[in-house]
């Protein structure tokens, strides 16, 4: 990934996390029908970058915690997981043990 690449990614993190920032200012709660709370997942995946993964990671399950997501997002977070050296949560995430 060149270095131009990485930081556009960088971008899209920084701006989906201020978007869902407005939201749960403007609402009181976050507002996010457009399922961009996904997304930084994969971008974290992509970069390389597992800790500020498991870090979303947490920030997500916090924040959304009846919140199964996409198939996608359900494997990225198996990867971060994975790459972080916790299999246990690895698994669950995969399996949807809870």
């Amino acid at each position: 990934m060149t270095p131009n690449q990485t930081e556009k990614l960088k971008r899209k993190i920084a701006e989906i996390k201020r978007i869902l920032s407005v939201e749960k200012r403007r609402f009181g709660c976050y507002d996010d029908s457009r399922g961009l709370r996904y997304l930084p997942a994969g971008y974290f995946v992509r970069l390389g970058d597992y800790a500020g993964g498991l870090a979303y990671l947490k920030w997500f399950h916090r924040n959304f915690p009846d919140d199964g997501g996409f198939p996608e997002f359900v494997f990225e977070s198996a990867i971060l997981f994975f790459k972080n050296g916790r299999r246990k949560e690895a698994g669950k995430a995969i399996f949807q043990d809870g």
